[in-house]
């Protein structure tokens, strides 16, 4: 069984500056009555039929009906560093995999992030992942065997030890190709 998380929010998220970005969240925060922990280790949770009850390692408890798990940095994108980085072929976030089907993507990373979105649209489409490095140094055990199983079992094609040079349409059909061109 799979669980999917969703990457959805009350909270605005655009770009800008910290100050901006931290302001609205506290007006949004306010308006949605949210309670925000920070730096805290949870201990514990328990659920009574929609009851959750938030354990702290220091001793306080908290009581909530919903659960908010913000586990990554999603809102500094980093861009690819090369010529042809803002054409409109290339994005810097998925919002839906599903809105993909039949189509040969690239994802460049080996990340928590570019592992998640390659594994998300390989389901129907092909997925060549990009990785600079000859291994996943950056991801979670979790990520690590899910993207190695779809390498192995051919649902993820991986050029390992590439980087991305530039960015232009030519209509690339087969990695063959890809490795043709030197990238």
């Amino acid at each position: 069984m799979t669980t999917v998380l969703a990457t959805r929010s009350l909270l605005s998220l655009a770009a800008g500056t910290l100050k901006n970005i931290l302001g609205t969240w506290d007006k949004e925060l306010a308006k949605h009555r949210g309670n925000i922990q920070h730096q805290s280790q949870v201990t514990a949770i328990t659920d009574a039929k929609g009851h959750f009850t938030i354990s702290l390692a220091n001793q306080k408890t908290i009581s909530a009906a919903n659960i908010v798990l913000a586990i990554g940095l999603q809102g500094n994108l980093r861009k690819l560093g090369a010529p042809g980085e803002d054409l409109p072929m290339v994005q810097y976030q998925l919002d839906d995999p599903g809105a993909f089907e039949d189509e040969t993507i690239l994802v460049v990373g080996a990340g928590d992030s570019a592992i998640e979105n390659a594994l998300a649209l390989a389901s129907q489409n092909r997925v060549i992942m990009i990785n600079r490095n000859d291994e996943f140094t950056r991801c979670k055990d979790g990520n690590l065997v899910a993207v190695l199983a779809a390498i192995k079992g051919g649902k993820i094609d991986c050029s390992f030890g590439t980087k991305v040079e530039r960015v232009e349409w030519v209509g690339l059909t087969e990695l063959s190709e890809l490795t043709k061109l030197g990238t």
